[in-house]
């Protein structure tokens, strides 16, 4: 198990660990990337995916586990819920939905779910 990672921190101690584990799988409890004031789009949530992805530990962690992953409160922004942004003042509160948006298309592109391999009609 494992959540919390902040890509820019580079700390990925736990992950060279957990890839020298016995595992069936890593249950990722969210906060899988954490919100950036600058990542608004698509493009910047994807890159942002990637720079993750790319790092060594994890990548070892990855090559030998599933990984379930679920959201927590960060991906977004801080304390957000639903539709409603953290009433924190910041430009991003008013295109909340779209960043949102954005962040949600990421997620499904760039890690593992069902959602994807779901066929239409079952």
């Amino acid at each position: 198990m494992c959540f919390c990672q902040l890509w820019v921190g580079g700390r990925y101690g736990a992950y060279r660990d957990m890839a020298q584990g016995h595992f069936d799988f890593v249950f990722h409890l969210g906060d899988y990337i954490y919100e950036k004031k600058t990542s608004e789009t698509l493009a910047d949530f994807c890159i942002y995916m990637l720079f993750i992805k790319l790092h060594q530990t994890y990548r070892l962690s990855m090559q030998r586990f599933p990984f379930i992953v679920t959201m927590d409160d960060h991906e977004v922004e801080n304390d957000w819920a639903n539709g409603i942004s953290q009433p924190d003042g910041e430009d991003s509160n008013q295109n909340f939905l779209a960043v949102r948006a954005a962040l949600f298309q990421a997620y499904y592109e760039h890690l593992p779910n069902f959602l994807r391999n779901a066929v239409p009609g079952q």
